[in-house]
């Protein structure tokens, strides 16, 4: 019985579960907590779902120049056999006001939470 060598243009994936996407500055999220963020990611939904996650760089505001803030936008999206679910978040933060940082650990709790959410029934 000769056995053949498969070959894959892609690395199989070993689980069954969404591909999570995090974009976001060093200065906002660390890849340690990217890399632990886009672990619970995939441990919702299915192999044809996918979560994208962008956290924006730091910008002053207009009115103020003492404040700085970011936005957060997340987007979840499965197919199934029952139709399309799709679930977007934009949100925008404080980050800093006359350079005391408000809450460090902030967007890595934003994008927790919403990956939390998609753990709920629907």
């Amino acid at each position: 019985m000769a056995i053949q060598k498969i070959n894959a243009s892609q690395p199989l994936r070993p689980s069954f579960s969404a591909k999570t996407t995090i974009i976001a500055p060093k200065n906002m999220l660390t890849k340690k907590d990217r890399d632990f963020l886009v672990k619970v990611g995939e441990k919702i939904g299915k192999d044809t779902d996918t979560i994208q996650i962008k956290v924006g760089t730091l910008q002053d505001s207009n009115v103020d120049p003492g404040v700085k803030s970011y936005t957060v936008s997340a987007i979840y999206d499965s197919q199934s056999t029952n139709g399309r679910y799709s679930k977007k978040v934009d949100s925008s933060f404080l980050y800093s006001f006359n350079n005391q940082i408000v809450e460090k650990n902030r967007p890595k709790i934003v994008i927790k939470r919403f990956l939390n959410s998609l753990k709920e029934p629907v």
